[in-house]
């Protein structure tokens, strides 16, 4: 009866993991028809990470462009010249801009609750991180493509933007990107335009693919926030005497 009893309970707990895994588990290739927001964030190259210069969130509908949502501002120290030598931005184009405090409600209110898709994303949420504080909660899903870099047809891990377009056969060129003129490679929104491009490429090698694949490729790319992770940045709010930020999705 002992061991009838424990084959029971484990029934239970299998049943009710697999209603947890069927209640919160979302297939990844569904973004492609979803409507999304794609980040990059350019810095001013200093310690741990620095801050943002120039922040992107370009919004696409099933895969194509609907808006840029950029915002330029001063970081309030002199930025870096390799930082400048990467994404081209000097001091002098953001002296007058806003500082990122001034435009923090504008990224978060439209940020909040939303998808948002990068390329090894961890990275620019650091930087945000330092000038809106909680902005991993405000989001919704998180999705990071290097983390579904394995499915390209090289196989390889954690490529960088430009190898992985090669790798993908997506053309760099700024001529094909729906900015004008205001289109500059290695500038945040260039950057995510393209970071785009990527993982709707990555999206169309597995569309057909069955479901352990797509399970398998859902879990690497939805950015999941360990308890750990999620008590320290708790921390970090309440030290600063702030609210913990709602809108992120379990």
């Amino acid at each position: 009866m002992v061991g009838f009893g424990i084959t029971c309970y484990k029934r239970k707990i299998d049943k009710l993991s697999r209603q947890i895994v069927k209640r919160w588990f979302r297939d990844i290739r569904k973004l492609a028809d979803d409507t999304v927001l794609l980040l990059d964030v350019e810095g001013d190259g200093g310690l741990d990470g620095g801050v943002p210069v120039e922040t992107s969130l370009i919004e696409v509908d099933s895969g194509k462009y609907v808006a840029e949502h950029r915002w330029l501002v001063d970081p309030e120290v002199p930025i870096n010249k390799s930082a400048t030598w990467v994404h081209g931005i000097t001091d002098e184009m953001v002296s007058g801009c806003p500082a990122m405090e001034d435009v923090a409600d504008e990224i978060v209110e439209l940020i909040r609750g939303r998808t948002v898709i990068g390329l090894s994303i961890e990275n620019d949420l650091k930087m945000l991180r330092k000038k809106i504080p909680g902005i991993d909660f405000m989001m919704g899903r998180i999705v990071d493509v290097s983390r579904m870099s394995y499915l390209a047809p090289s196989g390889r891990k954690n490529m960088g933007l430009d190898n992985l377009c090669t790798d993908l056969g997506i053309d760099m060129s700024t001529d094909l990107m729906p900015f004008g003129d205001r289109s500059r490679r290695h500038g945040a929104s260039a950057d995510a335009w393209l970071t785009g491009r990527c993982f709707f490429a990555l999206i169309d090698r597995i569309r057909d693919a069955d479901d352990a694949v797509a399970k398998e490729a859902s879990l690497r790319g939805f950015l999941q926030m360990p308890p750990s992770r999620e008590k320290l940045l708790r921390q970090e709010l309440e030290d600063l005497g702030l609210p913990v930020p709602t809108g992120r999705l379990p």
